[in-house]
């Protein structure tokens, strides 16, 4: 070529550089002509970033990232998370259980309850003692 070519958003070109590189795992960058790896940005929390992201993907319901990643992790079982871009997950509350990447809690069935917070299936539900009774989601 007879004239340098600008590089990308998403990518640096170091000083002599022959093909451009990628911004590592973790960021991102929504700028050309970055002359340096360090000048990519960390992604967000609750969003993640792989390598030569031009901008930050939101997690979807269901998942998080406490902190730059290049991805978002399964909200663990017995918790769960209802919203997209978060950095952390809720505890499932009682009368419900939370299966590994809830967007929701699943209700205890009809004739069972639990007390307990953070179930993660709902077999660990409680069936109701005789003389009383428990709707779904029962706690």
């Amino acid at each position: 070529t007879t004239t340098p070519i600008v590089c990308l958003a998403g990518q640096a070109c170091p000083p002599g550089s022959s093909v451009p590189r990628l911004c590592p795992s973790g960021t991102f960058s929504k700028e050309t002509g970055l002359r340096s790896l360090q000048q990519c940005t960390p992604c967000p929390p609750g969003h993640a970033c792989a390598a030569g992201a031009t901008e930050p993907t939101p997690c979807e319901a269901g998942t998080y990232a406490h902190k730059s990643s290049s991805l978002c992790s399964l909200a663990p079982a017995g918790r769960y998370q209802d919203k997209t871009g978060q950095y952390e997950y809720l505890p499932c509350p009682p009368g419900f259980a939370c299966p590994e990447g809830s967007r929701t809690p699943v209700a205890c069935d009809a004739g069972t309850f639990s007390n307990a917070v953070n179930l993660s299936t709902t077999s660990a539900c409680e069936a109701a003692p005789a003389g009383y009774f428990s709707a779904a989601g029962s706690s």
